[in-house]
């Protein structure tokens, strides 16, 4: 297997992939030019030797600590259902905003689009139309 050289950069994007945040993110973090970032991140995402990477020392981590994102998700789950029935709403929210981070559906993933999650919908809802702007 021939070895691949990175960059300084791209090894920082890397270990900044490894902590969750988005391609835009890491590459903020791994200090690639501010306004090349977004295309930055999208290029090494296309990167197969990078990426490859990446798989590999998360393997390596989840095989470490014995967790996964199943494994987290069914953490999170646990203590949601916990607080629910503790009647403790902050910490119920607290673990829904975990969930949604495992996924990427937190407010820094720099999407247009967004996902609500409704943890106790109110007694009366009002249905509004949405429109494609």
């Amino acid at each position: 297997m021939a070895v691949t050289r990175r960059t300084t950069k791209q090894q920082a994007w890397i270990e900044a992939m490894l902590t969750g945040v988005t391609p835009t993110a890491a590459a903020r973090i791994a200090k690639y030019p501010v306004k090349a970032c977004k295309v930055r991140g999208c290029e090494n995402v296309s990167k197969r030797n990078l990426m490859e990477e990446i798989d590999r020392r998360r393997a390596s981590i989840s095989k470490k600590t014995s967790r996964t994102v199943e494994s987290l998700d069914d953490m999170y789950q646990a203590a949601y259902d916990l607080a629910m029935t503790s009647k403790q709403p902050a910490a119920a929210g607290s673990n829904v905003t975990g969930i949604a981070r495992l996924y990427g559906m937190d407010k820094d993933n720099n999407l247009k689009d967004s996902t609500v999650i409704i943890i106790n919908p109110p007694k009366s809802v009002k249905s509004v139309e949405s429109e494609v702007v």
